[in-house]
């Protein structure tokens, strides 16, 4: 059975169905669709084998042209993206904090300028939590699309004369390489691998490659069964990968070679007739395939901005709400947006569209710059405020910085006092805090072991099963010194040892046994440095702000709590309790000055706070009852 590769086929926008709903899903939390992130890569192939088909049937009638190609594309793209853009400016003005805003300004013109992949790729990765309230963060995938259609049909243009098959080969050359650059990527360079072109083009390429054997042997003809067969097959494919794999699943790697030959198997094979071909075809599904493109553009934003004003923890009915308000916004955009700018009813020439495309761009570019400039205050917040949210990231590297510094490394061996600090971050905030106050002939030295990885000297057996398969990678040699000698080393040697982390409940019950296993082989030198969460809201901070920041308090969280007193019971004059020195009567300090939080993100101590808890420390008599005074 041959067909003419030009006609309009039912089961493509089907199958875009097939991509878009586990998308959605995924985004909304649905852990039955863990892999519903492949979705993007069907849209991959679905786009390659399309786009290259009617670039090849215009080339072989000597009809292409770069203009008609790229005013297609912003007719198909733009309209419906700069809609839903602009509809989330106002959201974001209400439900984002500063530094949010300044993330959403910069993804603005990150979106104009169809670089969202490259922004996305510095500031996290696609599964960090962070990244899953980023309203705009899934036009990444049209950021790779477009970088791609920038420089495909230059190249079929400039190679044309060539002939097919030498095109054929460098792209097959392509192909693989950027094939074996994914797999590398997705075990060295995962974000990288992720979010760029080069580890993504051979997805494209592949249904580039059906456009280019339709292009010369027309549709493939085989059997019905085996066409029933091999179409199902791919079907099958897709939907394995969509179920089976996760966050953890290395990708795009080889991993994605299973979803993209089902593509490519539902393309050539779904044949009238076939199952697949109905199933596909099925009104219902081709309706939701059509509304597809709106559909992607609008589910993101809903869901992030959603979990930006209540939290990312949904309840079922809330999940079903935003669903059904991204189905009917789909609706309305296919409509009143796609359909008439792709027909032409509105911004009939190409001068229109363009006019559109260049002034929709320069709008979210100059609303981006303002946000972006004024670090996302927008004039709303005392400044001093917003700038110190802005510096989270520049505390976060200063909380770290001396004990990186000092991991691992030797005793200065004429120092009167060796004192071992061994923990997360929370030894690492200790440590400054401590540094501001004790004797200058105290040599500290420190040992890293990751939050909730067991900062115990127990056989790890017996608190294997409490950590979280998620963070085994962060539980390893890399991250944990206690499985390194030198740690043990440095026990022996240390007049001093505090362990200072992140501490759970599961740790404190291994707590007693651990300690009388350190006491019985090192001696009586080791203390505990309590945990010290707070609770923490930006929106109470900024509010507050508005007229006096230092009326702002806080409260311990209340397993912190807990913890704390069930490690003194244990601990007895050994312990260090941070709250008792932060907190009076169940309120705790915020602001130690009008521009400076206590803790920035309601663990760890801004640097002046470090200065300020150590100062308590002295003044409450533990630096010299330790034997670190001055």
């Amino acid at each position: 059975m041959r067909r003419d590769p030009l006609k309009y086929r039912a089961e493509i926008d089907g199958l875009r169905a097939v991509a878009v709903v586990p998308v959605i899903l995924f985004h909304a939390g649905f852990e039955a669709f863990g892999g519903g992130y492949v979705g993007v890569d069907v849209f991959f192939v679905i786009s390659g084998y399309l786009i290259t088909t009617i670039i090849l049937a215009e080339l072989n009638e000597g009809r292409f042209s770069l203009m008609n190609f790229y005013e297609r594309r912003a007719r198909r793209i733009l309209p419906a993206l700069f809609f839903v853009a602009l509809c989330c400016l106002p959201v974001a003005w209400l439900v984002l904090f500063p530094t949010d805003l300044k993330d959403f300004a910069q993804s603005l013109i990150a979106v104009a300028t169809f670089s969202s992949n490259f922004l996305f790729w510095s500031e996290a990765g696609y599964f960090d939590t962070a990244a899953e309230i980023k309203p705009l963060l899934h036009t990444w995938s049209l950021a790779v699309e477009e970088q791609y259609y920038i420089i495909f049909p230059v190249f079929l243009m400039l190679a044309w004369r060539w002939g097919k098959r030498r095109i054929t080969q460098i792209l097959i050359g392509v192909f693989l390489f950027s094939l074996a650059l994914a797999q590398w990527a997705a075990y060295q360079e995962p974000e990288a691998g992720f979010f760029l072109l080069p580890a993504r083009a051979w997805e494209l390429l592949a249904g580039a490659f059906v456009a280019f054997y339709v292009d010369r042997r027309g549709a493939v003809d085989v059997a019905p069964g085996l066409a029933n067969i091999l179409s199902a097959l791919g079907l099958a494919g897709i939907g394995f990968a969509i179920f089976a794999y996760d966050h953890s699943t290395p990708f795009p790697s080889l991993y994605a070679v299973v979803p993209v030959l089902g593509v490519v198997a539902v393309i050539m094979f779904a044949q009238p007739g076939t199952l697949v071909h109905r199933l596909l075809a099925f009104r219902p599904v081709v309706g939701v395939g059509l509304v597809s493109y709106s559909a992607y553009l609008w589910h993101q934003p809903i869901l992030a901005f959603y979990g930006h004003a209540v939290g990312r923890n949904a309840p079922l009915w809330h999940t079903a709400l935003m669903l059904l308000a991204t189905a009917l916004l789909s609706v309305f955009s296919y409509y009143v947006i796609e359909t008439p700018t792709r027909r032409r009813t509105v911004f009939g020439t190409r001068m229109k569209i363009g006019g559109f495309a260049v002034a929709g761009s320069l709008a979210l570019i100059g609303v981006g710059l303002m946000g972006t400039l004024s670090n996302g205050n927008m004039f709303r917040y005392p400044q001093p405020v917003v700038d110190m949210f802005a510096r989270a990231d520049a505390y976060g590297l200063s909380t770290w910085e001396a004990k990186n510094a000092s991991r691992l490394q030797d005793f200065d061996q004429d120092a009167a006092t060796k004192l071992l600090l061994i923990g997360d971050s929370n030894s690492a905030d200790l440590q400054n805090a401590l540094a501001a106050v004790i004797d200058k002939d105290v040599s500290v030295v420190s040992a890293q072991v990751g939050a909730t990885c067991g900062n115990l000297f127990v056989p790890p057996e017996d608190f294997a099963a409490f950590i979280e398969r998620s963070r085994f990678k962060l539980c390893g040699a890399k991250h944990n010194d206690l499985m390194a000698d030198k740690t043990y080393a440095l026990i022996e040697e240390a007049d001093i040892v505090i362990l200072a982390t992140a501490w759970s409940e599961w740790e404190v019950g291994l707590m007693r046994d651990s300690l009388d296993r350190l006491t019985e082989e090192y001696g009586d030198k080791f203390w505990v440095f309590g945990t010290k969460s707070v609770r923490f809201s930006r929106a109470e901070i900024l509010e507050q702000c508005l007229s006096d920041c230092m009326g702002w308090t806080t409260s311990p969280v209340k397993s912190t709590t807990k913890i704390n007193d069930s490690l003194a019971e244990i601990m007895g004059d050994r312990f260090i309790d941070p709250l008792s020195l932060m907190c009076s009567e169940g309120e705790c300090t915020g602001f130690i000055s009008p521009g400076e939080v206590l803790v920035y993100d309601g663990f760890h101590f801004t640097p002046d706070g470090s200065v300020w808890f150590g100062e308590r420390m002295r003044d409450a008599g533990l630096i010299d009852r330790m034997g670190l005074g001055s």
